[in-house]
């Protein structure tokens, strides 16, 4: 009864907040929100006059497709490995086999909306630096650094702007496994087994992140090329 009521309590708080974080990166990912607005500025752009623009702009579309897809199934192979887990290793009952089941169904947005959405960022990000490099290596070098540094800074302040819209939502995919992390803890009649599988859990929470903040992480180290540099002096 104690675990139920705990659980109970705790879940729908923890549905809110994964709603709301979903609610909120939809909104970003429209037509009039950062990442919409930075998606269709970088595809017609890129269309109408970049070098290999075409190219570069196709492919983001295709991998922003392809990230949509695989969280699809990643949803459905979490569902049956936690499925076979609580069935097997915790020799639960049925009905709580069935009631877990839906418990981490309540955080599938995380799946279908809010990671899908970190990494098509992400992935935005990383392709408009992509073609900055691009025009760099393939435009002549008459033009003058003041100028690539300009573009450099611009699209430097893009890119934080996006950022700086998605903020915090970046630790939401590690939020259900912290969750259930402190119910087992808190609700678990057995202390040890409780705390195995709390540190279990904290284990997979911290490798959610790790997924997320690693692909982030290296779209800062792609800013310090010297790229500016490479052309020749601008002319007063």
């Amino acid at each position: 009864p104690r675990a139920t009521w705990t659980f109970l309590v705790v879940l729908p708080c923890a549905w809110i907040v994964m709603l709301c974080s979903s609610t909120r990166i939809w909104r970003l990912t429209t037509s009039k929100g950062a990442i919409g607005q930075l998606h269709k500025s970088f595809v017609n752009t890129n269309k109408l006059g970049h070098p290999s623009g075409s190219e570069l702009a196709n492919g983001f579309v295709s991998d922003v497709h392809r990230i949509r897809k695989e969280h699809l199934v990643y949803l459905v192979a979490f569902q049956l490995v936690m499925l076979v887990i609580d069935g097997s290793m915790f020799a639960m009952t049925l009905r709580w086999v069935l009631w877990y089941q839906f418990a981490w169904f309540g955080f599938a947005a995380n799946f279908i909306q809010v990671r899908p959405a970190i990494l098509y960022a992400v992935l935005l990000s990383q392709t408009m630096i992509d073609r900055y490099i691009r025009d760099l290596l393939q435009t002549p070098r008459t033009r003058g650094w003041l100028d690539w540094a300009a573009d450099h800074r611009e699209l430097e302040l893009e890119i934080v702007k996006l950022w700086r819209e998605v903020n915090a939502i970046v630790f939401v995919p590690s939020l259900p496994f912290f969750v259930f992390a402190a119910l087992h803890i808190v609700s678990d009649l057995d202390l040890l087994r409780g705390s195995f599988t709390a540190l279990f859990l904290v284990v997979l929470a911290f490798c959610s992140l790790n997924s997320v903040l690693s692909p982030i992480a290296r779209i800062s180290s792609m800013f310090s090329s010297p790229a500016a540099y490479r052309g020749t002096p601008t002319k007063k």
